[in-house]
């Protein structure tokens, strides 16, 4: 299995959503660490991933060899991509 690793940037914009974004975010992540390539899309011109947990993102980025998945953005859809 692998580990959920959060960027200090990413938590603390998880913290700041509410609790029920908080819950969809993290039932994503925890499908993610059985077979993380499964459940996340390849960015187009980028060598990150997202997650989708209803009108919420993440973007991560999967560390194979360390069996990782690190988190590096979590928002809004809106607000998320564009950045």
């Amino acid at each position: 299995m692998y580990a959920i690793e959060f960027a200090p940037s990413a938590l603390r914009q998880f913290e700041k959503l509410d609790r029920e974004a908080q819950a969809r975010i993290a039932a994503a992540l925890e499908r993610c660490r059985v077979r993380p390539h499964e459940f996340a899309v390849r960015l187009v011109g980028s060598p990150y991933y997202r997650i989708r947990a209803g009108d919420y993102r993440a973007i991560i980025d999967i560390k194979d060899r360390l069996l990782i998945v690190f988190v590096l953005k979590v928002g809004h859809m809106g607000n998320i991509i564009r950045k």
